[in-house]
């Protein structure tokens, strides 16, 4: 007992510094992993498309989806008939044109060759 009681009084205050800084971070640790327990996102669901033609009820599930076209970064691009812009459909500003009065485009290029220059207020042009 006096010999733990010779390291307690030499290395006293080192210890309690040590002590101290460790109870810091696991009470910091806990506090983050509380902090986001609320947060926990919705899973996300993939369902297999039946492509090989199997003969089960759900395997004419993909052609019920409504169909979304297949665009791309540096693909298909809208303008207006009356502007000087070209947008990527899915920004805002091109939802604002008007169906009669859109232009689409195969490309960035073909607007550009068309004389209309890139949107700065959509992202990714």
């Amino acid at each position: 007992m006096s010999n733990l009681r010779k390291i307690i009084g030499h290395y006293g205050k080192d210890l309690a510094v040590v002590l101290i800084v460790a109870l810091v971070a696991m009470a910091s640790f806990q506090i983050g992993r509380l902090s986001m327990s609320g947060n926990s996102a919705s899973p996300i669901w993939l369902l297999q498309a039946n492509l090989l033609g199997a003969t089960n009820k759900n395997a004419n599930a993909v052609e019920q989806l409504p169909q979304v076209p297949k665009l791309k970064a540096g693909g298909e691009v809208v303008a207006s008939k009356n502007g000087t812009r070209y947008y990527f459909p899915w920004c805002k500003a091109a939802s604002r044109i008007n169906d009669e009065n859109k232009i689409y485009f195969a490309s960035e290029e073909k607007a550009i060759e068309a004389g209309y220059t890139a949107a700065q207020n959509c992202a990714g042009l």
